[in-house]
């Protein structure tokens, strides 16, 4: 029940962050060359979840279930972890580095080979899970625009009525 609760409540936030994050990045974008305020780009994407929702961009629009696609978000995941876990290295948060190693692991799998998609979905939901509880205990979030390639990629895994809405967001790549 726990899993479910967190995954569903991941996926709420993580797919209004997900709607949000084109329309947002433009106007801060915007926004940002017009002011030139010190720090502006603060909430901005990060450079390595827009390289990677580019991949995803490419591969993955109604083809989730490719091994193209597949690979494309485990790499993401993979990059995504390694970060989150240096952040928590940072932070003296080592028990939280192995959870997150454990729980993700599978997750970055699809980067190294070819997997079933049903079972790189339920590695993407666990890793979504864990990532969520990490960042309960710990008050220390992941790079949130990295993440939401991950949950959007649980949705449309999922066939979630919501994933027209991701495939939209991936368009501008």
């Amino acid at each position: 029940m726990k899993y479910s609760v967190c995954i569903g409540r991941a996926l709420s936030i993580a797919a209004l962050i997900f709607f949000t994050w084109t329309n947002y990045s433009y106007a801060q974008s915007y926004y940002n060359k017009r002011t030139a305020t010190p720090g502006a780009r603060d909430n901005a994407p990060s450079q390595a979840a827009t390289d990677h929702a580019a991949q995803v961009a490419n591969f993955c629009p109604e083809h989730w279930e490719t091994q193209e696609c597949l690979a494309a978000v485990s790499e993401s995941t993979l990059v995504m972890a390694a970060n989150y876990g240096a952040n928590l290295d940072k932070r003296g948060k080592k028990a939280a580095i192995e959870d997150l190693k454990e729980h993700c692991a599978a997750a970055t799998a699809a980067s190294q080979g070819d997997f079933p998609a049903e079972a790189m979905r339920s590695a993407f939901v666990e890793c979504a899970n864990e990532i969520v509880d990490i960042s309960d205990e710990t008050g220390i979030e992941p790079d949130k625009s990295h993440y939401q390639i991950l949950v959007g990629a649980v949705l449309c895994l999922d066939g979630d009525r919501r994933c027209g809405y991701v495939e939209d967001g991936l368009q501008r790549y």
